[in-house]
């Protein structure tokens, strides 16, 4: 059963790898286990920042011997499309509570129901969400109002969701992923807008996360917001002349 454990979760790591190398065909890695790499005073590999599974603990078909395996290797988990959709959410002009508490006690239903789940893996999650509606139409963290457009109430809404969704009394609490990205890799959705520069969307989708994290920072006591992250953030790929950083990230 171990070694069946092992191959399986060996096979995931190895497919998120490929997965990872997959869209550089010249790629080629190399390993020599006999050389010992430092950086400044530090030569070994910190687990908990750097081997993660792209996915929740929930939902998630381990057993108990494969949830073990994993944590013995010291893999950890990684983001959870589960952040307040601000964007959709005020752009429908619905952002009551009566509606958040429905879709927390789905929530809470679905993680409840994994009986192998230990809780306090989700402390460790970054939450977050998709940026536009080009992929998912009813769900998504920006949404375009124009230029110097003012977010307070996508970050009211985005205080409400964590008041609800984590602020249970202790019987039905989730624990608080204390990481929050507001839009996952958000920059290279800025066409999605059709009829907009790209430029102005991705200056606008820079005004909403700092609007909006500072209004959680005021609010949320312990959320650490990171981002906005970048797709492929090695700018000189593309065509070898920083194309990706000159489209996507330098204002023009």
């Amino acid at each position: 059963m171990e070694t069946q454990s092992f191959k399986r979760i060996y096979a995931l790591l190895t497919f998120s790898f490929t997965l990872m190398i997959g869209w550089s065909q010249d790629v080629k890695v190399q390993v020599n286990f006999g050389i010992n790499r430092m950086y400044e005073n530090v030569g070994e590999l910190d687990r908990a920042r750097f081997l993660n599974i792209h996915e929740p603990p929930f939902g998630v078909d381990f057993t108990v011997e494969e949830r073990a395996k994993l944590d013995n290797l010291g893999v950890n988990y990684g983001r959870a499309f589960m952040g307040p959709s601000c964007g959709s959410v005020v752009a429908a002009g619905d952002t009551s509570v009566g509606i958040l508490m429905k879709q927390a006690d789905q929530l809470r239903k679905v993680i409840n129901s994994d009986k192998n789940l230990d809780k306090r893996q989700l402390e460790k999650l970054i939450l977050t969400a998709h940026p536009t509606p080009g992929k998912n139409s009813n769900k998504y963290a920006f949404h375009w109002k124009g230029l110097n457009s003012d977010y307070t109430e996508e970050g009211n809404y985005a205080v409400k969701y964590y008041h609800t969704y984590f602020g249970m009394p202790d019987e039905i609490k989730i624990p608080m992923p204390v990481y929050f990205e507001p839009m996952n890799e958000p920059f290279v959705h800025s066409w999605d807008y059709k009829g907009v520069r790209g430029e102005d969307i991705r200056i606008e989708m820079a005004q909403y996360h700092k609007q909006v994290a500072a209004i959680l920072h005021k609010n949320i006591k312990g959320l650490m917001i990171g981002g906005p992250t970048e797709a492929w953030p090695s700018y000189e790929l593309k065509n070898s002349d920083f194309t990706l950083w000159n489209d996507q990230m330098k204002p023009t």
